[in-house]
């Protein structure tokens, strides 16, 4: 992706944020969202024993869900200061590790997770790129959730 291209995608991701997390979280679109999410963390059949991506983590609202679980997750975001202001870290440090990333060129081995979550990003995302790079990222037989 072009650096032209990746300042658009940041400043649609960065207006996405604010407009989303500055309305009521009261809202019936924010409960069916709660619900949506919740569905697809429960279809990963999470387990302890799991390794877990989740591309565009933001300020973390899943992860703690799904860290419940006891699996192991790497949280990524293409925003340093979301990573930086995560409020999990003293949480969940031993469970969760924060890889600041692009998700179109992701810094993993091949077949390292066998769980991929990407909750309210795909939008932003050219889909031929991140969809081949999951799949590499991603053990044979990986269950992948997405919003």
């Amino acid at each position: 992706m072009d650096k032209v291209k990746n300042k658009n995608s940041v400043k649609k991701i960065t207006e996405f944020y604010e407009l989303e997390w500055n309305q009521s979280s009261n809202s019936i679109k924010s409960l069916k969202r709660i619900e949506a999410d919740s569905d697809a963390i429960q279809s990963l059949n999470l387990e302890k024993k799991s390794t877990l991506l989740e591309i565009g983590c933001g300020m973390g609202g899943n992860a703690v869900r799904m860290a419940e679980s006891g699996a192991r997750i790497v949280l990524v975001d293409l925003s340093f200061s979301a990573l930086s202001n995560l409020k999990l870290k003293r949480i969940l440090s031993n469970r969760v590790n924060y890889v600041c990333a692009d998700a179109h060129r992701l810094p993993f081995r091949k077949n390292v997770f066998d769980r991929l979550a990407v909750f309210s990003v795909l939008m932003f995302l050219d889909l031929k790129i991140v969809f081949k790079d999951f799949s590499r990222v991603m053990k044979p037989g990986a269950r992948f959730a997405f919003v």
